[in-house]
């Protein structure tokens, strides 16, 4: 459901904010938000991650595989749920 993610994007940011986990964490989950089929979802994980450049753009380079495969994953789910009648 796109609210579900949309609100679970909503809590990763304020955890961002807040600084409860390293942004090193958020990287791959944030990779895999980008590539929603929802133009909000994608566009806020890509401002997250932009962020998070800014503050240590290592970060980044090292969650790229784990977030390719959360990818993976993220698009099976959201194409499965968008192809199940409800």
């Amino acid at each position: 459901n796109a609210r579900i993610r949309h609100a679970a994007l909503n809590v990763v940011e304020m955890i961002h904010r807040q600084g409860f986990v390293l942004p090193v964490n958020l990287v791959a989950p944030l990779i895999a938000a980008t590539t929603d089929l929802v133009y909000e979802i994608s566009k806020k994980a890509q401002g997250l991650l932009n962020k998070i450049k800014k503050q240590d753009s290592s970060s980044i380079n090292t969650k790229i595989v784990e977030g390719v495969k959360l990818t993976y994953h993220h698009q099976l789910k959201t194409k499965t749920s968008i192809n199940t009648p409800t």
